[in-house]
């Protein structure tokens, strides 16, 4: 996958909400919950609530005189 910010390389990682859990602990079946990829130069963090986000906002941003 493509960085759309810096057009680096992204990396697969686990969900920053699976992380998030004093109780985490990596098994195989972590692949269902969500994917989620990191840009490995700039830092760049895109998982499905990012992406959910992103698509419901508006498109331009109301500008008050």
């Amino acid at each position: 996958m493509i960085c759309v910010r810096c057009q680096g390389f992204m990396i697969g990682v686990p969900p920053l909400y699976l992380l998030s859990s004093d109780s985490y602990s990596p098994s195989g079946s972590d692949q269902l919950e969500g994917e989620a990829w990191q840009c490995v130069n700039c830092g760049e963090y895109v998982d499905e609530v990012i992406l959910d986000n992103r698509a419901s906002r508006p498109s331009t941003a109301a500008v008050m005189a």
